[in-house]
């Protein structure tokens, strides 16, 4: 059984989203960006993968340059909730409140146990520990976090934007620049 432990690579963009793919250690490229770590470049547009991954990636990037073709195993830390509405911010702040609330009920966890950030955008992500659920990498992974926080999501009554759970997928980093609004993506408590 591969466990998380053995999954420390993923992926990384600064600069415009259609910029090359840069192999990384996840966890420590996540952690200097939550820490605003002048390494990480927070003055600039920046981005993640949302999973991390295995050596047989790490040797995919090493060969093709590109995560694009990659069906191997994969997990994630988080699990990230993408809820943005581009014609009404109102709308997006009480749809993200809900689903924190709607989390925070359901799993009978703190509000700031979860991740909680203003996109610098039209929006809001959070984030669940996988840490709760003890998943498994594999490479049904993402097709899984998908059917699982979509159903979530409706439960609790929000639509959430569900292409971020592709293997591939960007997602913005912590404390990062974005190109288009000139905001930062930054971290709220549960009472915010």
């Amino acid at each position: 059984m591969i466990t998380m432990d053995a999954m420390p690579y993923g992926f990384r963009v600064v600069g415009d989203a259609r910029e090359g793919r840069r192999l990384i250690y996840w966890a420590v490229a996540f952690r200097a960006h939550c820490e605003a770590d002048e390494r990480a470049e927070p003055d600039k547009q920046s981005f993640l993968s949302t999973y991390r991954f295995g050596r047989d990636f790490r040797d995919w990037m090493r060969t093709y340059q590109t995560p694009k073709g990659f069906r191997g195993a994969c997990c994630a830390d988080w699990l990230w909730f993408d809820i943005d509405r581009d014609d009404d911010p109102q709308q997006a702040l009480t749809d993200a409140r809900r689903l924190l609330a709607g989390i925070v009920e359901l799993y009978r966890i703190d509000g700031d146990g979860l991740l909680t950030f203003f996109s610098g955008g039209k929006g809001y992500h959070i984030g669940i520990p996988t840490a709760l659920f003890a998943p498994t990498p594999s490479d049904r992974f993402a097709a899984t976090c998908k059917r699982f926080a979509l159903t979530l999501a409706e439960r609790i009554g929000v639509e959430i934007d569900a292409g971020v759970y592709d293997r591939q997928r960007l997602f913005r980093s912590p404390n990062s620049r974005h190109g288009r609004t000139g905001l930062y993506k930054r971290r709220l408590t549960d009472d915010e």
